[in-house]
């Protein structure tokens, strides 16, 4: 079969038209209508409608389990046709172009195809550079390099070369944007092999010479339980001659038990001999605990995530919480970087959001909203380690205390946002019968019939 030309995409990456002036003219919205509240309920049920048809809601797990064991990843938003949409960006095809910092602002991203013409096959690699400008706009770049060398970038060539990215333009400039138009998760802990870069590490990086022990203990277990299979040595003359097909002489050719040994029957007492090695169970079971226990402390988890001790048995998750374990700590870290994350992408969208001239009629998906005011709360539906029956009652408790908020105790229980949590008081307050200031309420049950 004539191989075709034909183009395998391995990243599609987000498209954005030439976009000039202000990004941020709303001229063609009525801001003004409705109040704050309401403007602020519509924006929260668009991120939630957006973080559903996105795919972030079903895709963030996996990405995670991706993610962490490669030292992060990244997730840009971009227009295609009138929605928005997110490209998720691996760690490999991610490059931060700024070093010394603890947050990215400037970044390029590498999406690679593959396509057969005439009968050779070419390696394309699209570099596109996210950079601030001095005067505070901010610009993508589109590079798009060809190579027949799958390890190799390439030579340059313009956008569009055999029909390649031909609808990117190659720079793109954003005026009124605050924060760039990525956002990069990095795992927590310290990056050892390049202390500098504001890139994360593996969730193992750190300890490979652990790992490496692991390995070789259970590469070697492994071994020792070949190598320790029984044998069962007798004489030549104990086997089957080899015929035209097996000029070796055997029992069965899918048979290793018995082996033909020369010498077994000297002095014609026993000639065959059993051979059972012992397998040091106990001993590379021990080694292999070692070797684990130091990676649970090394990667920040508790003693026994991999492993049990048979004194104790498996640590549960109460356990986890209340003893404030390094499973627990190290759970609470990642889950503040994916809090981090979560909020600097509503931010990137809701700023793309505003950009009138990237959607059909010039009419952006938002009113103008200061993507410095937002705040968002991210809710951990997670039963695990909380005891969701056993917070709710405790967090009732101090509402009919007096020390929690009623607010604080719907968002923190249902998942609410604040504005949901404050339309939800208004319509209790709005179905709560009043009772005037002066009456008693016993007396006005009276005056009514009172109860039987």
């Amino acid at each position: 079969m004539k191989p075709t030309d034909q183009t395998y995409p391995v990243v599609s990456p987000g498209k954005i038209t030439n976009i000039s002036g202000s990004m941020l003219n709303m001229s063609s919205m009525n801001s003004s209508s409705g109040s704050k509240d309401d403007q602020m309920s519509d924006l929260s049920d668009f991120i939630e409608q957006w973080l559903e048809q996105s795919g972030v809601n079903r895709n963030l797990e996996s990405k995670l389990e991706q993610g962490i064991p490669s030292g992060g990843f990244a997730a840009r938003p971009y227009v295609d046709g009138n929605q928005i949409k997110l490209a998720w960006i691996r760690a490999d095809q991610f490059f931060s172009l700024d070093s010394n910092t603890e947050e990215i602002s400037q970044a390029a991203i590498a999406s690679k195809s593959v396509k057969v013409v005439n009968k050779q096959r070419y390696y394309y690699t699209l570099l596109e550079f996210h950079q601030w400008n001095s005067d505070g706009s901010y610009q993508i770049t589109n590079e798009l390099y060809k190579s027949t060398d799958s390890k190799q970038v390439g030579e340059q060539v313009s956008l569009g070369a055999d029909d390649m990215y031909g609808d990117i333009e190659p720079q793109t400039t954003f005026s009124g944007f605050k924060r760039p138009l990525f956002v990069y998760f990095k795992c927590p802990g310290q990056n050892n092999l390049a202390p500098e870069s504001p890139l994360g590490v593996g969730f193992v990086n750190n300890c490979q010479n652990i790992l490496d022990a692991v390995n070789y203990t259970h590469d070697s277990f492994v071994w020792e339980v070949r190598m320790g299979r029984r044998k069962v040595l007798v004489p030549p003359e104990m086997v089957r001659s080899g015929d035209e097909y097996h000029q070796t002489s055997q029992f069965d050719p899918e048979q290793d038990t018995y082996q033909s040994v020369d010498g077994l029957n000297v002095d014609g007492t026993n000639p065959v001999v059993q051979i059972n090695p012992d397998i040091r169970v106990q001993e590379y079971d021990q080694t292999m605990q070692h070797f684990l226990h130091e990676l649970e402390n090394a990667i920040g988890l508790s003693n026994g995530t991999f492993s049990t001790d048979s004194s104790t048995g498996v640590t549960t998750a109460t356990q986890v919480v209340s003893e404030n374990s390094m499973t627990y700590q190290t759970r609470a870290s990642y889950l503040n970087r994916v809090s981090k994350f979560l909020s600097e992408l509503i931010q990137s969208v809701v700023q793309l959001a505003q950009a009138s001239d990237l959607f059909d009629g010039g009419k952006a998906l938002l009113p103008a909203t200061d993507v410095d005011d937002l705040q968002v709360s991210v809710h951990y539906d997670d039963g695990v380690f909380v005891d969701k029956d056993a917070q709710a009652k405790q967090d009732l408790l101090s509402v009919a205390g007096g020390t929690m908020p009623k607010k604080q105790y719907i968002m923190r229980n249902y998942g609410k946002s604040e504005a949901e949590a404050e339309e939800w008081l208004a319509e209790i307050k709005a179905e709560t019968p009043v009772t005037p200031a002066n009456e008693n309420p016993f007396e006005s049950n009276e005056a009514n019939g009172g109860d039987e």
